[in-house]
């Protein structure tokens, strides 16, 4: 199991909510193990080789043309399997709200989702994609902004060609997915769960659990995720000072909202304006 492995020295995260993504093709001996995992979702795409996947307490083979995904707080070891190189594509994302459905969690008890693209067609289109997504994450193309939009459009490519190899996607219950279009579009606002029930006809106490079960996180803190996206992206192309920022995407406090962006981000929203 990935607990049993409390002895070595954890990998660093990168920072949640800014695209990250590159193309390894290292040795045996390469490895990451992260205790508690990251705050945002990691793709794997395997090119060549084969690299091993501890997902709770049996491990996944990742060779050529096998896509892995891992949730967010999902505790994991991955490594370069024995006498192998592993070439793979990889990338760091907080998904658009409208990926949730292919997004969905498989069972609880196992998080990380392993799947083979089987097409060579299908194959090709995802690596030409992740290459634009290096292209796009690495460069800088023109406007910023443009930029991370063209990268998430080719990330949401990778993903929809890999969902369309499932016999059987699942889906996000319609009342899930209404919470989450009024909470995209009323982020700012004070949120009670009580109304958010009414909204839906269910129970606090259900809704609460059926989205946790949905969703992979509780309400609160996918709401959480969701004003950090927007201040970052104020904090990145708007003159608004800091606290002009945390009442804009819904925070009352603004020490509060700094604390909780030092907590996502590692920085405090001014060490971060600075590093732009």
């Amino acid at each position: 199991m990935v607990r049993d492995h409390l002895g070595r020295d954890e990998t660093p995260a990168p920072q949640p909510g800014i695209l990250h993504m590159d193309h390894y093709d290292l040795p045996y001996g390469y490895s990451t193990f992260r205790l508690r995992g990251t705050k945002d979702w990691l793709i794997m795409y395997t090119i060549s080789g084969q690299g091993i996947v501890l997902d709770g307490d049996h491990p996944l083979f990742s060779r050529s043309g096998d896509m892995i995904l891992i949730p967010p707080n999902t505790p994991h070891l991955y490594y370069t399997a024995p006498g192998t190189n592993w070439e793979k594509m990889w990338c760091h994302f907080l998904p658009r709200p409208a990926w949730t459905d292919w997004l969905a969690l498989p069972i609880p008890s196992n998080p990380i989702t392993q799947l083979s693209i089987e097409q060579d067609e299908s194959k090709q289109r995802i690596e030409t994609a992740f290459k634009r997504l290096q292209h796009y994450s690495h460069s800088h193309y023109q406007v910023s902004t443009y930029r991370e939009e063209l990268a998430l459009n080719a990330l949401e490519e990778i993903l929809l060609l890999t969902i369309g190899q499932t016999a059987n996607p699942r889906s996000i219950d319609s009342r899930i997915r209404e919470v989450q279009v009024y909470l995209q579009q009323h982020y700012a606002k004070e949120c009670q769960i009580e109304h958010l029930a009414k909204l839906v006809c269910l129970s606090p106490s259900r809704l609460a659990h059926l989205f946790k079960e949905q969703v992979g996180e509780t309400i609160i803190d996918w709401l959480i995720k969701l004003r950090m996206k927007h201040a970052e992206r104020l904090i990145r192309f708007s003159p608004r000072n800091i606290t002009e920022i945390a009442y804009e995407v819904g925070f009352h406090s603004p020490d509060y909202f700094t604390r909780k962006f030092k907590q996502f981000y590692s920085v405090s929203p001014t060490q971060f304006r600075k590093q732009l």
